[in-house]
């Protein structure tokens, strides 16, 4: 996950991995990840697929540290803020990122 710095990518994470989510906020240093294992059936046999989901810091200072996490990943999700408009407007900025 990436975005502007305080617009929730922790809080998705955490709700999405652990099922929690914190009213308090807490600015990422570098990068975080969990698992989050997706079950599913295939021809009767129970199974699952795991992802790591990383969350990377929002802070310009470490966009060539999170560049790095770009690379291999099989998706992207862009986060912004709707009472932010300045993260909304930032997403062009971040889909430069991603692309290079």
């Amino acid at each position: 996950m990436v975005g502007d710095s305080g617009v929730g990518k922790t809080n998705l994470m955490s709700r999405l991995c652990f099922n929690t989510f914190s009213d308090q906020f807490f600015t990422s240093v570098g990068v975080d990840f969990a698992v989050k294992r997706i079950p599913y059936k295939k021809d009767s046999e129970e199974g699952s697929t795991k992802i790591l989901v990383w969350d990377t810091a929002g802070q310009e200072r470490f966009q060539t540290l999170t560049a790095a996490y770009y690379r291999g990943s099989q998706g992207i999700v862009i986060v912004f803020d709707l009472t932010n408009e300045t993260s909304f407007e930032n997403l062009a900025s971040w889909l430069e990122e991603i692309e290079r």
